[in-house]
């Protein structure tokens, strides 16, 4: 008797610890993300290397990057000292201009940095309602003017892109925080930048209600639902962070295609990803994101929208893996891949193979560079 009982003593230890094992996989499988698998074994993976680019000690804090087309060159804003820099191609700097104020040449929260097709910087400033432009001469950035704006009643303009035909703009309309309700408006705007003709509207972002004691307020928040938006040639794109289908609209015909590459599936929320964002983005600091996380059935497909020459770039929202990762869409041949690239970088600009942009990293420290393909 006792060594059958013995027997089945080691039978029930063994399997204790077979089904203790079984136990463990899911904490075994937070360091993976299925969502983010299931993409990797529906789409082939463009083979790159990264490089920060060594930068002066005079730029702080690289916010914002351009490249010069027609020679290589990059602007940079230093968010720091809101100035602007040019640099060459082995990240010199070959120009400074502007600083942090209120009078000529100087800006106070330069919230968009655009290059137009004929080579020219334009800064918008929207604390200070203006507009002001430097042109490339002699490997310096040399001022051009300054367009002072107003906003229509209930619109702020975010974005200005200047084409060969006309300048454009995209306003936030809304009245306020106060209301949940908010759209985002696309205008021809004359040659002060002042809106001409509206012609598109398009979704705004989906604000979370946060009650204080004495008034409430509908506030941004990166878990709900937002608006992505880019410009390339003659093509306006849009899209939402929870659908997968991207609207393009032309800015000369005024024809709208709805581009449905690839269908994402939903990516449901998970107690895995909920401890990953916690630790990725320190959320038990910041109860009113973590809340909506927390009561959240799905995450954000995407976080942001970049296209240069008919090439489209759609930024993965948080993987909860080591690495970022991109999808890579070729509109001629509707190719998709995807990118492995670090969680907080943001493609802003490209030349030839290569891509251009910041690694916003979380500890308040940000590098310039740049991620090359390799086909």
């Amino acid at each position: 008797m006792k060594f059958y009982s013995i027997k089945r003593l080691i039978v029930v230890i063994l399997l204790f610890q077979i089904i203790s094992c079984k136990r463990e996989t899911p904490s075994q499988e937070k360091t993976t993300d299925p969502y983010i698998e299931n993409l990797k074994n529906r789409f082939a993976e463009i083979s790159v290397s990264s490089e920060n680019i060594p930068i002066s000690s005079s730029i702080q804090q690289p916010h914002r990057v351009k490249v010069l087309q027609n020679n290589g060159y990059l602007v940079v804003v230093d968010d720091a000292n809101k100035s602007i820099m040019l640099l060459n191609k082995k990240g010199e700097v070959l120009s400074t201009v502007g600083r942090e104020g209120r009078g000529p040449e100087e800006f106070l929260n330069i919230t968009q940095l655009h290059v137009s097709d004929d080579g020219r910087i334009f800064l918008l400033d929207m604390l200070l309602f203006r507009i002001t432009v430097y042109e490339f001469f002699n490997d310096e950035l040399r001022y051009v003017d300054t367009f002072p704006y107003k906003n229509p009643p209930k619109h702020s303009l975010h974005s200005i892109y200047v084409t060969e035909k006309a300048n454009y703009g995209v306003y936030n309309q809304t009245e306020g925080f106060q209301t949940p309700d908010n759209s985002f408006l696309l205008y021809r705007l004359d040659e002060d930048f002042n809106t001409e003709e509206q012609l598109l509207e398009i979704p705004g972002n989906k604000r979370q209600k946060v009650i204080y004691p004495e008034f409430t307020l509908y506030l941004p928040n990166i878990f709900l639902s937002n608006t992505l938006w880019d410009v390339d040639g003659d093509w306006f794109y849009y899209m939402m962070s929870y659908q997968s289908s991207i609207n393009k609209y032309n800015l000369r015909t005024g024809e709208h295609k709805v581009l449905k590459y690839a269908k994402f599936p939903k990516r449901l929320n998970k107690r895995y990803y909920l401890s990953f964002m916690k630790e990725r983005l320190d959320l038990n600091q910041d109860e009113r994101q973590l809340s909506v996380l927390e009561n959240s059935e799905r995450l954000p497909l995407f976080s942001g929208l970049w296209v240069h020459e008919n090439k489209i770039m759609l930024r993965i929202f948080y993987p909860a893996e080591e690495n970022g990762m991109m999808i890579y869409i070729d509109q001629k041949s509707e190719e998709i891949k995807y990118i492995k690239a670090p969680h907080e970088f943001y493609p802003l600009a490209g030349h030839d193979n290569r891509i251009y942009g910041i690694n916003f990293r979380i500890d308040d420290y940000y590098q310039l560079m740049f991620i090359d393909l390799h086909y």
